[in-house]
C-alpha cells in the first residue's frame, strides 16, 4: 500500500521568483519531484499519519528550497487525502 498523487501538486512560488522568471517551471517541477520522492519514502504504517507526513512534506521542499536560493523560505503544506 503507497500514497499516489491524483492530480499534481499545486505550488506558488511568492516573492521567490517572478511568474515569467525562465527558471519558474524547472524549479517547480524539481519541488514536485520531491513531493512524489517523500511520498514513495513512507513506511506502511506512516500512509495514515497525515500530520506527518505533511511535516515530511513540508521539510523536504523548504530544504530544497533552502538549496536553490539559499534563504529558508516559510513553506505551507495542505494534504487533500482522499
Amino acid at each position: 500500500l503507497r500514497l499516489m498523487l491524483l492530480a499534481d501538486p499545486k505550488i506558488t512560488l511568492m516573492g521567490l521568483v517572478d511568474r515569467d522568471h525562465d527558471d519558474e517551471e524547472s524549479i517547480i517541477n524539481d519541488i514536485k519531484q520531491e513531493v512524489e520522492d517523500v511520498l514513495l519514502d513512507l513506511r506502511e504504517g506512516e500512509i495514515y499519519e497525515s500530520e506527518k507526513i505533511e511535516e515530511d512534506l513540508r521539510v523536504a521542499v523548504r530544504r530544497l528550497l533552502n538549496q536553490i536560493f539559499g534563504i529558508k523560505t516559510k513553506v505551507s503544506i495542505h494534504l487533500l487525502r482522499i
